[in-house]
């Protein structure tokens, strides 16, 4: 009877355990873009790294992508950032999305 109860528990902390861990997530995403609007409202210019595994993610045409993606709103200022490894410099033009 212990081991169904530890099976029946298990089931019911899953989803308890996701709503924690998407919480987390979110509050991440939060603080990220609160930052990123101040620095666009102060007129500054940034970057974003995100190593291969997360950019496997998030981009279809993956064959081109290297250890890590910079995303950039002046290319020109990323490409003198200097890593320990291969990167892929996209230049962020502000109507990705539209």
């Amino acid at each position: 009877m212990k081991a169904e109860q530890l099976e029946i528990m298990k089931v019911i902390e899953f989803p308890k355990n996701r709503n924690v861990e998407n919480k987390l997530r979110d509050d991440k995403l939060e603080v990220a873009i609160k930052f990123l609007k101040y620095l666009v409202g102060e007129g500054a210019d940034f970057h974003i790294i995100i190593d291969r595994n997360a950019a496997l993610e998030l981009f279809e045409d993956n064959a081109k992508l290297k250890d890590y993606l910079i995303m950039t709103t002046d290319f020109e200022k990323a490409r003198h950032i200097k890593l320990d490894t291969n990167y892929k410099i996209y230049k962020i033009e502000g109507n990705e999305f539209d």
